[in-house]
């Protein structure tokens, strides 16, 4: 057993009958910065108590930790419903995220817990300085002093700032979403954006083009818009300004 889960990428233990460890490979030394020697022969939800971070209460985590070992060895079933993602604590303070999957291995002798465990700290770190980058992203364009849109290929509108919404002089951009674009051109204007959206709709985008805006009763204005078709939620959407 220690043969087959040496060469594995993601960290492996095994958890005998009365719950002790019996297997903890490489990756999991790695992963916990606990040493196979320091873990095989001791309580698995002893152990699990100890790598909780700090601020969780860990007799609740050893406790539940036994019960669920408890139940699985003696059902021979496991309640878990696919994999888990939680944080551990490793000695030198630093903690990683980690996502576990319980299976059970039946042997002639009765039932052993297996569990596999995968490093998911880089990912985390990534999503989450994707989410910032869009949150900073997101609020740039949203309180930019230029008017940027984000239409579908029919000219429904899909997203619109600030600076837009005073162009036609909208209380709310949340107002102009789901509206179409023609709503808010001059009828003059209706036949050049036609053939601008047949344009970019047949792959030709990032050209000027001149509009005439109808902003509220009486009110018109003249705008230059540059258009350039983007992937918007997996599908073709075109981003003005």
């Amino acid at each position: 057993m220690r043969t087959d889960s040496k060469q594995s990428l993601d960290g492996i233990s095994i958890v005998g009958n009365e719950g002790r460890i019996v297997e903890w490979n490489l990756a999991m030394e790695q992963l916990t910065g606990t040493s196979r020697s320091e873990a095989l022969g001791r309580y698995a939800w002893d152990l699990a108590a100890r790598m909780v971070p700090a601020g969780h209460l860990q007799l609740q985590v050893r406790n539940r930790m036994k019960a669920l070992i408890e139940e699985i060895m003696q059902t021979g079933t496991n309640p878990m419903n696919g994999p888990v993602t939680y944080r551990i604590a490793r000695p030198d303070g630093s903690e990683v995220v980690t996502r576990q999957t319980i299976f059970l291995i039946r042997t002639p002798h009765g039932h052993l817990l297996g569990t596999l465990n995968q490093d998911m700290t880089t990912i985390e770190r990534a999503e989450r300085g994707l989410q910032e980058s869009e949150n900073r992203f997101r609020s740039l364009v949203e309180y930019a002093l230029e008017a940027i849109l984000l239409l579908d290929l029919r000219g429904t509108l899909l997203f619109a700032n600030r600076a837009a919404a005073g162009l036609v002089g909208a209380p709310d951009p949340a107002v102009l979403t789901g509206r179409n674009v023609m709503e808010y051109l001059a009828p003059e204007s209706h036949e050049a954006a036609i053939r601008d959206f047949a344009q970019v709709a047949q792959g030709h985008d990032a050209f000027l083009s001149e509009y005439t805006l109808v902003a509220g009763p009486g009110s018109r204005k003249n705008v230059e818009s540059i258009g350039k078709v983007i992937s918007y939620k997996g599908t073709p959407a075109i981003l003005i300004s």
